[in-house]
């Protein structure tokens, strides 16, 4: 599970990372409209999200209640859940994107930090996968299974909503 996880990990860095190369400012920050998230925005959310599951990886002690399963969700169900780009949810106050982040360099290096701070837990076989239970606000209970797996689907989710933004920036900008 975990060179599996590993690898599609680096995968959705590689491809998120590759999808903003070589954009100007002006195209990073580009709104559609005042209620779509501009490139920029939606790296901002992917980093802040991404932190907040390290958190969780970490956690030894769990809140909450306990299951027979390691994973509530799945890998095949999360992918299912996360690729529809046509159901459309409005993200938790604390990862909406409020300016946190400076330049899109101080937003790649923590997303690069932080991506490698989890998959150095999973080669060092520091996560706990355990039957607990942690609340996402949208999908409910998952565990930590559950959770890199929505890791990466999050991801491959807004690396082709930066694509259909790059559409529209592209004409714009």
């Amino acid at each position: 599970m975990e060179k599996e996880i590993i690898s599609e990990l680096e995968q959705t860095s590689d491809a998120l990372l590759q999808s903003i190369n070589g954009l100007s400012e002006a195209q990073l920050t580009y709104k559609i409209n005042p209620h779509v998230w501009s490139i920029h925005e939606c790296l901002e959310h992917i980093v802040i999200t991404e932190i907040s599951v390290y958190r969780i990886l970490i956690q030894t002690v769990q809140s909450g209640s306990s299951s027979a399963d390691t994973e509530r969700i799945g890998k095949e169900k999360m992918e299912k859940l996360m690729h529809d780009r046509s159901v459309k949810t409005e993200a938790p106050d604390d990862v909406k994107p409020i300016g946190r982040f400076n330049s899109i360099n101080e937003l790649t290096a923590k997303f690069r930090s932080n991506r490698e701070r989890i998959v150095e837990l999973l080669k060092n076989n520091s996560i706990i996968f355990d039957s607990h239970i942690i609340v996402h606000p949208m999908l409910g209970e998952m565990t930590k299974k559950d959770w890199l797996h929505f890791l990466v689907h999050h991801g491959e989710r807004h690396c082709r909503q930066i694509e259909e933004i790059k559409s529209f920036v592209q004409m714009q900008v």
